[in-house]
């Protein structure tokens, strides 16, 4: 992305808050129009005040100076508390169009970028651009305005001098190109270090408790050392190519003012310019220079903005994993029946990892999905809810394909509680209750009895209220479980997915469950995915994957008979569970 396109995406930003901009450009105006009436006040006190030797000015003089500067502060204050509320509110914006962006990203981005990054993203890079919209872009309006209203005063002075005191501008062109690039690519690759840096620390955070039982503290510690090394050359050689481009600056900018002071001091010793003139020509360089230093500055800001939207773009380009399509079907009262025709899915252009599926299941069934460790049961799930969409061949509910669906409509629809329970750092009743927003406390309380919640939070000095931890840390993973099951519970879905629903919890808590599960799903479509298969031995209909495939189909009985994969898996497992 070019300069001019980042200029152009900045100023876009602040289009929804156009009043505020008028109140702010108002106050910018008035501010600097104070700034230049200082050295034409310098002006009058040396030629009409000093040199006239008028002493009942000098009073009226200092006050009229103070009001200057005490209406200059206020506008100053008024311009800069505008701007920060103006970026401020970009910067929420920002935020939120990348957070709704993130919330419909395929799940496999996350785990090749790492939480770590786009955390850094929404957080750190937004942040960049906030401080160019709040505080660089304002001194560089301010700034931009000063210049070009003091460049025409000094004209109207004496247009040589003007030309001396401007002599040095093409070389601050020069110095600007030179630096552009270096600044711009140094910018990203400390984003990219500072986004490691988060990214190990989060991990280290995340994974104590395994640091700890493998004894790799000292290690870990090493590896965020050597992270935050890296970081701090990369901040190094940034700072050090930012500070050459100002100092830089600073020379070139003193070839003008030598100029000046040369030839505006001959012109003084002739006559031919008041000495009070020559002084205030002088303040008014000063501020010339001030400006450009700054705009030096905000230059090297800038780059760090481009590269900061850069990495926003990197996260706004990747393509949703699913879309909703304008005018998609409203499923007020789903049934539940469930169709796979000829399904194929492949993760990331990879191979297969389901293949030519198709199976239909009616309102109120019960079906079993079994096989191997990665035969594709889980996928199956996952293309229920469309947290993808298949590569090829269609998946109805109620016959409509999901594609036609309403998002929202379809996961109100289908519940599903899957062996990694995610739960978030608040009460019990809370992550019940993140099943369906609106539930009352009784709802909850009663979804919390019938998946066994209460069993375990009952004797908790706070009951339902009781804080989970991060992640759920506080409870074992069992509870865990249950508490998933509550929500599904609580949302009462037409279709109930169950993947490896109780994995974690043990055998005569599952069996207690299950009585449970199996009057929930009472007239409810139901898809158990299981790995224990003696889990499953009641459903009415098991399906076998195997290879990407559906490979046989039937109840616990008949396949049995049959012995084929579903006999050989449950004597592996049989074998496996017989005691020694």
């Amino acid at each position: 992305m070019t300069k001019s396109e980042n200029i152009r995406r900045i100023v876009s930003l602040f289009r929804p808050y156009r009043t505020k901009q008028i109140e702010t450009f108002l106050s910018m105006v008035a501010a600097i129009i104070l700034s230049l009436l200082l050295p034409l006040v310098l002006r009058f006190l040396i030629d009409d005040v000093i040199g006239r030797k008028r002493a009942d000015l000098l009073i009226p003089l200092v006050a009229v100076t103070l009001g200057i500067f005490a209406a200059s502060a206020l506008f100053n204050f008024l311009t800069t508390y505008l701007f920060n509320v103006i970026g401020q509110h970009i910067v929420r914006d920002i935020r939120k169009q990348l957070f709704d962006h993130m919330a419909r990203l395929p799940i496999n981005v996350f785990t090749t970028q790492g939480t770590g990054r786009i955390m850094s993203r929404i957080l750190n890079d937004v942040s960049t651009i906030g401080r160019v919209v709040s505080s660089i872009l304002l001194d560089f309006l301010i700034q931009s305005g000063t210049l070009i209203a003091i460049f025409g005063i000094m004209l109207y002075f004496n247009w040589r001098l003007t030309l001396l005191a401007f002599v040095s501008v093409p070389l601050y062109i020069i110095l600007i190109q030179y630096f552009n690039q270096r600044l711009r690519r140094t910018s990203y690759e400390t984003m990219l270090k500072h986004a490691e840096v988060s990214s190990t620390l989060q991990e280290c955070i995340i994974g104590i408790r395994e640091i700890r039982a493998y004894n790799r503290e000292e290690s870990e510690a090493g590896r965020f050392f050597t992270r935050l090394t890296d970081f701090l050359r990369t901040r190094i050689r940034l700072g050090l190519l930012s500070s050459a481009s100002v100092q830089i600056g600073f020379v070139v900018s003193s070839i003008g003012m030598l100029l000046v002071l040369l030839y505006g001091g001959k012109l003084v010793l002739h006559d031919k310019l008041s000495l009070g003139t020559l002084m205030a020509f002088w303040a008014y360089l000063g501020q010339v220079y001030t400006p450009i230093n700054t705009l030096m500055r905000i230059n090297v800001q800038f780059q760090e903005a481009a590269a900061a939207f850069k990495r926003i773009d990197e996260i706004l380009t990747i393509s949703p994993a699913v879309t909703e399509k304008p005018g998609a079907i409203m499923l007020s009262h789903p049934q539940g029946s469930v169709e796979f025709d000829d399904v194929t899915f492949a993760y990331d252009n990879g191979p297969p990892v389901l293949r030519g599926i198709s199976l239909r299941i009616s309102k109120g069934e019960r079906v079993a999905i079994v096989g191997r460790s990665g035969s594709g049961k889980t996928t199956i799930a996952n293309l229920l809810v469309r947290f993808f969409d298949p590569t090829a061949g269609t998946i109805r509910l109620d016959g409509i394909d999901l594609k036609d669906l309403r998002i929202a409509d379809l996961r109100r629809a289908v519940a599903l509680v899957s062996q990694d329970t995610f739960l978030f750092n608040a009460s019990i009743a809370e992550n019940i209750r993140f099943g369906r927003e609106d539930a009352t406390d009784d709802e909850v309380a009663e979804a919390a009895r019938i998946a066994g919640v209460l069993e375990f939070a009952a004797p908790l000095p706070e009951g339902l209220d009781t804080r989970v931890g991060e992640r759920g840390v506080a409870l074992s993973g069992g509870e865990r479980q249950r508490i998933a099951i509550a929500r599904a519970i609580l949302k009462n879905p037409a279709v109930l997915v169950l993947d490896e629903a109780t994995s974690q919890l043990d055998s005569r808590a599952e069996a207690q469950l299950h009585k449970t599960l199996e009057s929930i799903m009472v007239g409810r479509t139901s898809i158990m995915i299981a790995h224990r298969l003696s889990t499953i031995s009641n459903a009415e209909r098991i399906l076998v994957l195997d290879s990407a495939r559906i490979v046989e189909e039937g109840t616990h009985n008949s396949l049995m008979e049959r012995r084929g994969t579903y006999y050989s898996l449950y004597q592996e497992q049989a074998r496996l569970q017989k005691p020694n």
